[in-house]
């Protein structure tokens, strides 16, 4: 997977104000700075999003791995019900 470039993640931060857009995790993080910032795929990349900067926003780490862990589980449940369908 490609990283993305500094100046993106830069852009989405002051976009979204340096706040956690998710806000899921129990640890989440609202206000953020740059050490605790991350830039999160509203559509995961796993699930055919975009590195495109309308599928981009800022999440603290807690929120961006719970979200991760989330998107997997949804991968797993669709390939389950395609296999489960083809049966």
């Amino acid at each position: 997977m490609k990283q993305l470039k500094g100046s993106i993640k830069r852009r989405i931060w002051r976009q979204d104000k340096f706040r956690c857009q998710l806000r899921i995790s129990p640890d989440c993080i609202p206000k953020l700075n740059i050490e605790n910032a991350t830039v999160d795929h509203k559509v995961a990349l796993v699930n055919k999003g975009k590195n495109d900067i309308d599928n981009l926003q800022t999440a603290c780490r807690p929120c961006n791995q719970l979200k991760a862990i989330k998107d997997q589980e949804e991968k797993i449940i669709r390939k389950y019900k395609l296999a489960m369908k083809i049966r």
